[in-house]
Order: C-alpha cells, then structure tokens, then sequence
C-alpha cells in the first residue's frame, strides 16, 4: 500500500497540537494516527475502561482517537473505577455521532471531544466540528447536538457538499435534508 504523509500533517494542523504530547490508541479508533505525529504512543491491545482510565493517568495521556462504542464504554465503567482530569483530554471521535448524555459525560470527565467525519476512499477525515465561542452559553443538550455535526473542511479537503440524487443540486444545509455527499480534494482515491 501506498501512502501519503500529507493527510497526517494537515490532519494534526486541525487538532490542539502543542506542547508535550502523548498518545494513547484503543481497538477501534478511527484513523486518529494523525494525532500520533511526534508525540509519545501507548498502545491497547485490547480495550478495558477500568486499564483505559489508569493509563490515561498513569502516562499523562493528552490525545486518544476512539469510536462512539469506546465514548460509550468509559460512560458506562463501574464509577469508582472512572476518573476525572484537570488538564484537558482531545478526543477524536467519528463514525456516527455519540448521543448527547455521552458527550456531555465526556466533558465531565475532562475530555474535549472532537467529532469528524470520513471515508476510507477519502484517506481518513474530511469533515470536522469547530466549535464556537457562543456554544459555551447554551445548554448542554445543544452543545452536545451542535458537536455532533461536523462540516468544517479539513485542511487538505479542497470542497465537499450534499448533493440532491435527482436534481444534481445542492440540498439545503439543514441537518434535515438527506442527498449524496461529494468531495474535491488531493487524498481521495481515483474511480
């Protein structure tokens, strides 16, 4: 297989990547290696939440990729077992977006989850939450809701729209209308 190292910079360009970084994988994680770039990796061979929480303590993790099922799990984890951080955790999250109690879980623990959207045919991620300074006044319900829908282009994603199947046209930006999704960009894979 060929590759590319290009997504994986533009992808760590769209994270909170400064500073000391170490990065813990779990089964399941959805192209977060963009977030492996000159950071310190733990690896799970397995996942267990209870492990999960005593790593991310043990090695001061700042970044983890995982899907909606691992947001889940730790939710989920017996609660003497489940921590909470001070310093904030970047999560990458993608797939169908976790509901919103998970999210807002999340945030209590200390984890600033990010929500992305993406194809194997595309290299990994097109789509991302951005979130906004007016978020932080609305409840948590909506804020969850807001980050599960991600629209802002990644870096290396040159256009990307919802497409009418019938029409070829572009369907209203409402979070309601359903048609095919099509991207422009130098990741996506020829056919």
């Amino acid at each position: 297989m060929v590759t590319d190292s290009r997504p994986l910079r533009a992808g760590g360009l769209c994270l909170k990547m400064s500073g000391k970084r170490c990065h813990l994988t779990t089964p399941l994680e959805q192209r977060g290696h963009a977030w492996t770039m000159a950071a310190t990796v733990v690896c799970m061979r397995t996942f267990e939440p209870d492990w999960f929480f005593e790593l991310l303590e043990k090695h001061q993790i700042t970044h983890f990729g995982g899907a909606p099922i691992i947001l889940s799990m730790l939710v989920n984890a017996a609660k003497e077992k489940q921590k909470k951080f001070a310093t904030p955790i970047q999560v990458m999250t993608a797939g169908a977006p976790p509901p919103a109690a998970v999210l807002q879980s999340m945030s209590a623990f200390g984890f600033e989850v990010m929500h992305v959207y993406g194809l194997t045919e595309s290299y990994g991620h097109i789509l991302q939450v951005a979130p906004q300074l007016s978020w932080r006044d609305e409840s948590q319900e909506s804020q969850a809701e807001l980050k599960s829908r991600p629209g802002v282009r990644f870096a290396m994603t040159e256009a990307v729209d919802v497409l009418d199947v019938d029409s070829g046209q572009p369907v209203p930006h409402d979070g309601q209308a359903m048609g095919e999704i099509v991207i422009r960009g130098n990741t996506l894979m020829k056919g």
